[in-house]
């Protein structure tokens, strides 16, 4: 990896940065048992882990917080240093955390040594549905994955590049490639099938609404038909025709909106409850809905009362 990103600095102007690590965010991250300074052996912390080099941090655009990140091709970073995110300072408690040491398990019971020299502001780097874990970070400078940032109009061009150049480094490995907002996207797939799923629906029981509304408003003016034409015949404007006929409908859709609100609001905050980051439910939510059920009913049962309220009385009373 080192030499990829060496090569790929140097050769191709439309990259702007070149980090590498060992996982991609937004996959399943290492897990480390660690020992923090002043643990004893019955304290078992577990947090995430990752590799990275000296550009990974300023590549993905990450904050750090607290003393500094890793310098490049430091023997000393390499061999004794680490980086933690701050829910990994708030699990162990330290309000300082920078010059403290964490023992890592190098494995058959050896256990090293690193001093934690910089703190990294929290980033989700799994789904918002779970909440992030204390992370921390070693440096490394052949990790397996190169995250690459790009300036240019025309990425495909430039990822053809890219792989001219990977295939001149590594001509017996395949070039795989993805973007990471693509990445990131499938981590909500069933979300999104979900919302979609839902939408479809919505808009069904929507249109079978309209459907009903519309039957109805056209018997009740069938109906009263007669009433309507003496209510024209003794001077009723058409505005007060269209009113009559809609209130009774305006206000069994107002009836029903006020037994659907808390259902609707006990299913979203069940559903909202698998997410660690949510927002929360406010009336502004309910006074919306209720504006377009209302504005709906009103134009799908106004068609037949204007239609009503227009047609000539002597039409609607000649039998009598």
């Amino acid at each position: 990896d080192g030499k990829m990103v060496k090569q790929l600095k140097k050769d191709i102007p439309g990259i702007e940065k070149v980090g590498s690590s060992t996982v991609r965010l937004g996959q399943q991250l290492g897990r480390n048992t660690i020992f923090p300074e002043g643990s004893t052996e019955d304290d078992n912390y577990i947090t995430s882990a990752m590799t990275i080099d000296h550009d990974y941090i300023e590549s993905m655009q990450m904050t750090i917080l607290e003393g500094r990140g890793f310098e490049a091709y430091s023997k000393a970073d390499s061999a004794g240093s680490l980086m933690i995110n701050q829910e990994l300072a708030k699990m162990l408690e330290w309000e300082d955390p920078v010059g403290k040491t964490i023992e890592l398990n190098m494995g058959q019971n050896q256990r090293a040594p690193f001093t934690v020299i910089g703190v990294i502001r929290d980033f989700n780097f799994a789904t918002v549905q779970h909440p992030i874990e204390p992370l921390f970070f070693r440096y490394g400078k052949n990790n397996g994955n190169l995250a690459i940032k790009l300036n240019s109009m025309n990425p495909a061009e430039l990822m053809a590049k890219i792989e001219e150049q990977w295939k001149q480094v590594y001509p017996e490995s395949v070039f795989e490639y993805d973007y990471l907002d693509d990445q990131f996207k499938t981590l909500y797939d069933n979300d999104k099938a979900f919302a979609s799923m839902f939408n479809h629906l919505t808009f069904l029981a929507i249109f079978i609404a309209i459907i009903g509304l519309f039957g109805l408003s056209a018997y009740a003016a069938e109906q009263r038909s007669k009433e309507l034409g003496i209510r024209k015949v003794l001077g009723a404007r058409i505005d007060q025709i269209v009113f009559l006929l809609s209130k009774e409908f305006i206000i069994l859709v107002g009836v029903a909106f006020i037994i659907s609100i808390p259902v609707a609001w006990f299913s979203m905050n069940k559903w909202l409850d698998g997410f660690v980051y949510k927002i929360e439910i406010g009336f502004q939510v309910f006074i919306f809905s209720a504006i377009i059920a209302i504005m709906v009913a009103l134009i799908t049962v106004s068609w037949q009362s204007i239609k009503a309220a227009l047609t000539n009385p002597a039409v609607s009373l000649r039998d009598e």
